[in-house]
């Protein structure tokens, strides 16, 4: 069986991008705060209101699924580590 290289540098080189990605995604509180608008009606005000919600409740999902990606280089390198010294210690069994 051949031997699994993995390149730290590289992998944390995407969590980071991956971490700077999902910083992006967030809305930011000018966006999602409640502002007193004079809008014009209050269908217009309640149709804004639900579109803001909406967006936000994505932006979150978005940046929660992209900072469990940024989470994964991390966990292959300490499973890849945990694995090798499981296959180290069979090794030296009798």
């Amino acid at each position: 069986m051949a031997d699994l290289t993995i390149d730290e540098a590289l992998l944390a080189m995407i969590a980071g991008e991956l971490e700077q990605a999902a910083a992006g995604l967030e809305l930011g509180a000018a966006v999602t705060r409640p502002r007193d608008l004079d809008l014009g009606s209050e269908s217009v005000r309640a149709a804004l209101d639900a579109v803001t919600t909406e967006a936000r409740a994505r932006s979150e999902a978005a940046v929660a699924s992209t900072s469990a990606l940024a989470r994964l280089p991390r966990t292959v390198v300490d499973d890849v580590a945990r694995i090798d010294r499981a296959l180290a210690a069979g090794a030296g069994a009798p």
